[in-house]
């Protein structure tokens, strides 16, 4: 066959290589950013995310200005992925708009709970708009990138690289240097792997992370395309030892998993996996009533081994589900008061602490601060409300069915396979937590689920 570069000018063969290598730079450059964003205790801190939404749309920008060439192709692609953009932007927009409303004066003016129009905190809904939109940035620089399919490989090693060796200084910390934190003392979940991480529940979505897309990665190398079978490799080949890390890292990163003790993070990890086992492993050809047995069977098994491994630690935390339910209902129960009070306009972008002062009573425990909703979906509800709030969700479950058709059909579908499970992680931990309102985990979130859906819209 006709070689596509024969024939072209000399000036479009530089212009092309010129395009590919700054995509190449654009994509260390974005990896580079996605790993030192765990690295500060998951930059929950302002001045860090913010620093790492500008240096996000910087990237958006020099991608933009440097490369001309289509991001999104194939048919039927670009109008799922811009809906889902579009779905997607729409929350840091809101955001700015609360934040320029009717302004917020003094919470003790309001009895009764009654919440003022616009956000209760302007200023915060304004940097979190930011943030929102640093997101999007990263999203779109990745799912550009993405459309290479071995350029996606590559960036999804290298983000699962990143997280092993999280997962190994969360060990040694632990276990041998006396249970340290990288930055400060450590003062809370003592006993527990955290990592760069200050919480064990967010560091454990961080690994959970880890585990799907590194699940997805191995088994993708265990089925080579038809070409490679033809060919009688060594066994100590490249090919095989890169494997072989690969399944020695994911193994690290499971074990730093279970030391985390978080049980829904262990929990949804072990579903997320269990969705990449179903999608690559032996019985991905089979009906689908027999890859959700298969799934169950992984989830129950891996579930035992976790608790076997796990120690008493792990089992006694296990005892306190209940105890940990009726608080989180009591929660819940004014977190959704405050749903009703505003159900339409939300009470502001990242105002949720604020305005949980004004609903605030027993039983829940007054001596703490909640600056959380320990939801992300009754979080988003409560500031957003229920209308635009929902809009994330729907991007993400679009998303979802999206990789789900496109995916399957990919030779080596690892990374699909990866995001898909990141999702069900996502969705299942999302419900009772707050480890994806973690800047940290948001930006590898947004990551994971670009490099998918760039994955499955790209051409080679």
């Amino acid at each position: 066959m006709r070689s596509p570069r024969r024939g072209m000018s000399r000036r479009a063969v530089e212009g092309h290589r010129g395009r590919s290598s700054t995509d190449d730079t654009l994509a260390v450059l974005t990896v580079a950013l996605v790993a030192l964003a765990a690295v500060p205790n998951a930059s929950v801190a302002p001045p860090f995310w913010l620093a790492w939404s500008a240096l996000a749309g910087v990237l958006l920008a020099a991608q933009a200005a440097f490369t001309r060439r289509p991001a999104l192709t194939g048919g039927g692609n670009t109008p799922v992925l811009v809906t889902v953009v579009a779905l997607g932007i729409c929350v840091p927009l809101f955001g700015l708009w609360q934040s320029m409303s009717v302004q917020f004066t003094d919470p003790a003016a309001f009895a009764g709970h009654t919440i003022p129009p616009g956000s209760l905190a302007p200023a915060a809904s304004a940097t979190g708009a930011v943030r929102q939109l640093g997101l999007a940035a990263l999203f779109l620089v990745v799912i550009r990138l993405a459309a290479d399919p071995g350029r996606a490989t590559l960036m999804a090693l290298a983000l699962f690289g990143v997280i092993a060796l999280n997962a190994a200084f969360s060990i040694v910390a632990l276990r041998l240097l006396g249970d340290v934190a990288l930055v400060g003392e450590k003062t809370a979940y003592l006993g527990s792997a955290t990592g760069t991480f200050v919480n064990r529940n967010a560091f454990a979505t961080h690994l959970g992370f880890g585990l799907v897309l590194g699940t997805g990665l191995v088994l993708a190398r265990l089925h080579p395309d038809p070409q490679s079978r033809r060919r009688q490799r060594p066994v100590l080949d490249d090919f095989n030892l890169t494997t072989l890390t690969l399944a020695i890292a994911l193994l690290v990163v499971a074990t730093a998993l279970i030391a985390t003790q978080s049980r829904m993070g262990i929990l949804s990890g072990l579903i997320g996996a269990s969705a990449v086992v179903a999608w690559m492993g032996p019985i991905a050809d089979r009906p689908a009533r027999i890859r959700l047995r298969w799934s169950i069977a992984v989830l129950l098994g891996g579930g035992a081994l976790i608790l076997a491994l796990g120690g008493p630690d792990l089992f006694e935390r296990g005892l306190l589900v209940s105890e940990d339910v009726s608080t989180r209902r009591a929660l819940y129960r004014q977190v959704l008061a405050m749903i009703a009070d505003r159900p339409w306009q939300g009470v502001g972008l990242d105002a949720f602490p604020v305005a949980f002062e004004l609903s605030h009573a027993d039983p829940v425990d007054s001596g703490v601060t909640w600056d959380h909703a320990h939801s992300s979906y009754l979080a988003l509800w409560a500031e957003m409300g229920v209308v635009i709030g929902s809009l994330p969700m729907l991007a993400l479950a679009l998303a979802g069915v999206h990789l789900l058709r496109r995916g399957r059909a990919r030779q080596r579908a690892g990374v699909p396979a990866g995001a898909f499970g990141a999702l069900l992680l996502a969705a299942v931990h999302a419900s009772i937590d707050f480890s994806f309102e973690i800047p940290a985990n948001a930006m590898l979130f947004v990551s994971i689920i670009a490099l998918g859906l760039g994955a499955v819209a790209g051409r080679k």
